[in-house]
């Protein structure tokens, strides 16, 4: 009878430990796709570390120009930089081999969700009368996302400045509609500038504008000099978008305060690493939560070992993780992060067992 209630108790305790490891699975998966959801969010916004990137702008007999040798070393895909001022567009341009390179993929050459600000793959640079940009449209405003308050006339009228910065020279932008429009309209997303066209065009801008500001799309365009269109998507259906449409000239950029407040980077940070791991934060604070449970259970030797660990742990990630970088699922730091939390899991067992032995010799000793 005894025997079988040691196997019994044996049993107990293994299964207690599956399920500790497998709540602790459970936990590492979803704080990882919390995570992931909200850098998904956070990347699409131009960082900190993307706006160093950005073009200086100078002037040049007379003209605006900007140097690219930054952006283009990061990326020889780079063609410009939008900035529509007092929104959240601020973003360097691509143009890949075709419409889907950089739908998802970022700047940095990453695969992303949010995808990167793209000129139309059939357009030659900012050459033409007319260039087509396109952009996701995330819900939080990021990216295109922020296209949507175009339709208040209002809003219109109040962030109708931008300035567009390529190789070749700078334009002060003035946005002066936005626009409804299906992914298959040809006189849109074909477009190839001809009189007619130019005609055409007008006549479907006006038919289809949700609100305009100045005489610009009246008379068949005459009065834009460049006509720059950003295109996003629309929550209203699958196919539908909705375009901003600003006129181009050869202009300087508003002067603007440089961010003083950059996203937070990790203490002492001293791995010059493009990333940090979702694993080995979870390794940790799992460490802490064993020496709680020491403490609770009045293992004092069990919780100093533990402790110990978690100094370990800790000082290793904060030296060697960047908490404003990308989060992956584990990286290189992540097996010797999970060393240490097995190794805290069996002190854990070790001081359980050697628990149960003094109290089972307790036991019989009465």
């Amino acid at each position: 009878m005894k025997a079988s209630y040691e196997v019994a108790e044996k049993i107990d305790r293994v299964l207690m430990i599956i399920i500790r490891y497998v709540a602790l699975v459970l936990l590492i998966v979803n704080a990882y796709i919390i995570i992931d959801t909200f850098y998904i969010e956070k990347k699409a916004f131009s960082s900190y570390d993307l706006k160093k990137y950005k073009p200086v702008e100078s002037a040049d007999e007379g003209f605006s120009i900007s140097s690219f040798d930054d952006l283009m070393k990061l990326n020889k895909d780079a063609v410009g930089w939008l900035t529509v001022y007092d929104t959240n567009i601020d973003y360097p341009i691509v143009q890949g081999r075709d419409n889907f390179e950089y739908a998802n993929k970022d700047v940095f050459g990453k695969a992303s969700l949010t995808g990167s600000i793209y000129l139309d793959a059939g357009d030659k640079g900012f050459e033409d009368f007319y260039s087509l940009i396109h952009g996701h449209h995330m819900e939080n405003g990021a990216m295109f996302g922020g296209i949507d308050e175009y339709v208040s006339k209002d809003y219109l009228h109040e962030h109708n400045d931008g300035f567009l910065q390529t190789p070749e020279g700078n334009y002060r932008l003035t946005i002066f509609a936005c626009v409804s429009a299906d992914a298959y309209d040809d006189i849109v997303y074909d477009y190839t500038d001809s009189p007619e066209n130019r005609e055409m065009l007008s006549k479907y801008l006006m038919e289809n504008s949700i609100c305009t500001e100045g005489d610009y799309i009246s008379r068949n365009l005459e009065n834009v000099n460049k006509l720059i269109v950003m295109s996003t998507c629309d929550s209203a259906g699958t196919f539908d978008r909705l375009l901003l449409l600003a006129d181009a000239h050869p202009g300087t950029g508003r002067v603007e305060k440089e961010d003083e407040t950059p996203l937070l980077t990790a203490l002492g940070h001293i791995s010059n690493s493009d990333q940090w791991a979702v694993l080995n934060l979870i390794c940790a604070i799992s460490i802490i939560f064993l020496v709680i449970d020491s403490i609770r259970k009045k293992h004092t030797l069990s919780a100093i070992i533990q402790l110990v660990m978690l100094i370990i742990s800790a000082v290793l990630f904060i030296f060697t993780e960047n908490i404003s970088a990308d989060a992956v699922l584990f990286d290189g730091l992540t097996p010797v992060m999970l060393l240490i939390l097995t190794a805290a899991l069996i002190v854990e067992i070790v001081f359980l067992k050697k628990n149960e032995k003094n109290k089972n010799n307790y036991e019989e000793s009465l």
